[in-house]
């Protein structure tokens, strides 16, 4: 139990015998005071009391008090007694004019048996909290993150919580890595699911959250389908192409073979008739230009090109979906030897307002087999 040491006094510590240490006296309220007591003996006085020169009395808490005889501190029990608290007694004679002084703290501020000390503190970060009225305790540091919340089912009235309070953003709002916490409207969030992989956020007022996950549009253009080519067929029906959710559309050909050297039709839908175009082709071994043309023919005659190497077509379709004429753009090559390529542009149009959904890929010649026809949207 830490106790005043009298006989190396240091004010406003206390001194704990069991380890030896002086204390800061924490109990001690902002305004105390230490009352001194002073009195000129006149002479062979064995004990003290009353009045000093001042005109004060004597008053001290017993066990604080600090007597000091000429400046030199006596000690207690050995050079004098002080148990009542209004006289010191069991003093040596005194000489005349001895100076005789006690030192008494503010008994309702100073609090030594139930002072807390230094050594009550375990942790950066303890605190001391009032537990009760009069009584305070320590409140173990939190750990990182948490923050003090007031509860008062505990012995302090706090605790250190998880800050996940019900105005926050809880932390059950997201299930898996990736989700993402998005408004809704105003001061109301929502969870969005991550998306599958290489998929890219995009703004769209339609869904809850103003945002969905899609197919990335690299250079304006969405992969609308891609059809596989199967084993010797003579024709491709591409379903579902076309829709309103684009007006211009590029179609790919490539990969595979032909059967031998062929041209590519393409016939919109089940439309056989209309068909209006003109294109032209050249060898690498020539200058020359042949041009061709058709007029109200049963489709688009020359959509790309096949070989025993390779089929291939690069085709831009303009408004197939649309209630007006869908116009057609063709570039495409044959590649059979080094020494003789063939290169064919085409450009037309088929005219009906008719909206396509659908197109067919055939070989005026022969069959095909393998490679991919992919149909990308270009976006509105």
């Amino acid at each position: 139990m830490p106790t005043f040491n009298t006989t190396d006094p240091k004010p406003g510590y206390v001194y704990d015998q069991a380890v030896d240490t002086w204390f800061p006296l924490l109990g001690i309220a902002p305004g105390s005071n230490i009352v001194r007591w002073r009195k000129t003996a006149a002479g062979a006085e064995t004990s003290v009391s009353g009045l000093d020169d001042l005109g004060a009395t004597l008053s001290y808490n017993a066990g604080t008090e600090q007597v000091y005889l000429n400046g030199v501190l006596l000690v207690r029990t050995e050079d004098y007694l002080a148990t009542n608290g209004t006289s010191v007694t069991g003093l040596t004679a005194l000489a005349a004019s001895d100076v005789i002084e006690v030192i008494s703290f503010n008994a309702t501020n100073v609090q030594t048996t139930d002072a807390l000390l230094e050594t009550d503190i375990n942790a950066k970060g303890d605190l001391i909290v009032g537990a009760a009225v009069d009584t305070a305790a320590i409140l173990a540091s939190g750990t990182n993150g948490q923050v003090l919340a007031v509860n008062t089912s505990t012995a302090t009235g706090l605790e250190w919580v998880t800050s996940d309070d019900a105005n926050a953003i809880q932390n059950a709002i997201v299930d898996a890595k990736g989700d993402l916490i998005v408004a809704t409207a105003a001061d109301t969030v929502a969870r969005l699911a991550v998306g599958a992989n290489d998929t890219v956020l995009t703004a769209d007022s339609s869904t809850a959250t103003g945002l969905k996950w899609a197919a990335p549009g690299g250079g304006g253009l969405e992969l609308v389908l891609t059809e596989t080519i199967g084993s010797g067929v003579s024709s491709v029906v591409v379903s579902g192409a076309f829709s309103s959710t684009y007006d211009n559309y590029l179609v790919l050909i490539s990969g595979g073979a032909a059967s031998g050297n062929c041209n590519l039709t393409l016939q919109l839908g089940s439309t056989t008739s209309g068909y209006y175009w003109v294109g032209y082709y050249a060898v690498t071994s020539s200058a020359s230009l042949t041009a061709y043309n058709g007029s109200n023919t049963a489709n688009f005659s020359y959509a790309g090109i096949g070989s025993t190497n390779d089929i291939n077509s690069i085709t831009t379709i303009q408004a197939p979906n649309l209630a007006k004429r869908t116009h057609i753009s063709t570039t495409s090559s044959r590649a059979n030897s080094a020494s003789n390529p063939t290169i064919n542009r085409n450009e037309g149009f088929e005219d009906s307002n008719t909206q396509h959904t659908a197109f067919t890929i055939a070989p005026d010649a022969g069959t095909i087999t393998g490679g991919t026809i992919k149909v990308y949207g270009y976006k509105n």
